[in-house]
C-alpha cells in the first residue's frame, strides 16, 4: 500500500462501529456516500485482516463520521475512543509492551506509545522525550507527521 496507513487491529474498530450504526438504522446509505469515498464504502465493506494496513485517510474520515453522528463532532468522542481502543488491544494480548508495570508509570506509558506507534502506523517516528521534574507530564515527539490526523 503506498499511502500512509494504520494497521488493521486498529481499523476494524472503527468499521465495527460504523457498521453497528449501519445495522441499527442510525446511519443511512446516504450519508455513508456523503462522508466517504466509494473507496472508503468498499474497503468497510470486506472483512478487515488485523496484520494489513489501510489508508489513514479513511480511518480519518470514518472518525470524523462517528464524532458527527455520536457526539456533535466533539473531540471528546476521539479521546474517548483512543482509551476504548488502547484497552482492547491490550486485551488482546498480541502487543506485549502493553503488559503493565507500576513502577515509573509514566516512563511505561512513554515506552509503549513510542513501541506502538511504528507497529501501527506506517509512517510518523515517535521518539520518547522523557518526564518533567515534577512528574505529572511527559513528552513524545512525532516527526513526519503531516498526514497524521487530529483524529488519531
Amino acid at each position: 500500500m503506498a499511502e500512509r496507513g494504520i494497521k488493521g487491529s486498529l481499523f476494524q474498530q472503527v468499521v465495527n462501529e460504523v457498521q453497528r450504526l449501519v445495522t441499527e438504522g442510525r446511519l443511512g446509505a446516504s450519508e455513508l456516500a456523503r462522508a466517504l469515498s466509494p473507496e472508503d464504502r468498499s474497503l468497510i465493506e470486506a472483512p478487515i485482516l488485523p496484520g494489513s494496513w489501510y489508508p489513514i485517510s479513511t480511518h480519518d474520515r470514518l472518525l470524523r463520521l462517528l464524532a458527527a453522528k455520536l457526539a456533535g463532532g466533539s473531540r471528546e468522542y476521539w479521546i474517548e475512543g483512543g482509551r476504548e481502543a488502547a484497552d482492547q488491544l491490550a486485551g488482546r494480548g498480541i502487543y506485549h509492551q502493553m503488559e503493565q508495570s507500576r513502577d515509573r508509570i509514566e516512563d511505561f506509558v512513554g515506552r509503549v506509545l513510542v513501541t506502538l506507534s511504528g507497529a501501527l502506523y506506517s509512517f510518523t517516528r515517535w521518539r520518547w522525550c522523557g518526564v518533567d521534574a515534577s512528574r505529572q507530564r511527559f513528552a513524545i515527539e512525532v516527526s513526519d507527521a503531516a498526514a497524521f490526523p487530529d483524529t488519531c
